[in-house]
């Protein structure tokens, strides 16, 4: 019997008909596909690791599992780890209202002032209107992360809490009712700028402009 001709056959082609026939682990199935295509038996093989980590356990071989203390331990300790992160990640609702009234404080050319030296680290170049540039809506799409770290450092309240607070204010909820200090107006219904065009509309001095957009 002539064997067909497969070393043709994509990766998607195989490992879209391995699934078909194995939708959980069956090593006959794996071995007649890596004999069939042997160029992609790592591919097929690492498709069935998959299979493998994702499988759940039975009561069987959960109660047969044995994990000495040593071992068990450093894993407990991680995994609260893991959660203590992922807890420290999101805000609470009263942390984000913290936020939003310590925001909904920036008032007058004072407070505005005092903010955008705390972020950007001066105020002669426009640096307050990139301020109310993100700030308000429609707000700047791709800010970057130290904007918000600044900012809550600032006012003393959680980035995550400030990122959400900031995202409510580009909504329009509690709009900063604050005098731009930029040569040009944007309607409110436009579409969010991007940060490197939000910097070259603000920022008036070429070397601050450089400056801010290689900052990391």
């Amino acid at each position: 019997m002539t064997r067909r001709d497969t070393s043709s056959a994509s990766l998607d082609e195989v490992l879209a008909g391995y699934a078909r026939q194995a939708s959980d682990f069956n090593p006959e199935v794996l071995q007649r596909f890596i004999d069939e295509y042997p160029q992609h038996a790592d591919a097929l093989r690492r498709y069935a690791q998959v299979q493998l980590a994702s499988r759940p356990a039975t009561p069987e071989e959960i109660e047969r599992e044995e994990t000495p203390d040593g071992e068990l331990l450093p894993m407990q300790s991680r995994l609260l780890l893991r959660m203590q992160e992922l807890r420290a990640a999101a805000p609470t609702e009263e942390d984000v209202r913290g936020a939003q009234k310590r925001l909904a404080s920036i008032k007058g050319k004072q407070a505005l002032h005092d903010a955008s030296r705390a972020v950007f680290g001066g105020i002669d170049c426009g640096e307050p209107s990139l301020f109310l540039c993100v700030i308000e809506p429609p707000g700047v799409r791709d800010a970057p992360g130290w904007f918000s770290d600044s900012l809550a450092a600032h006012l003393e309240s959680r980035v995550a809490a400030v990122r959400v607070a900031i995202a409510r204010r580009q909504s329009g909820e509690g709009i900063l009712r604050l005098q731009k200090f930029s040569a040009r107006e944007r309607p409110k219904d436009a579409a969010p700028l991007l940060w490197r065009q939000a910097v070259a509309e603000t920022i008036t001095d070429a070397l601050v402009r450089d400056r801010i957009l290689k900052r990391t």
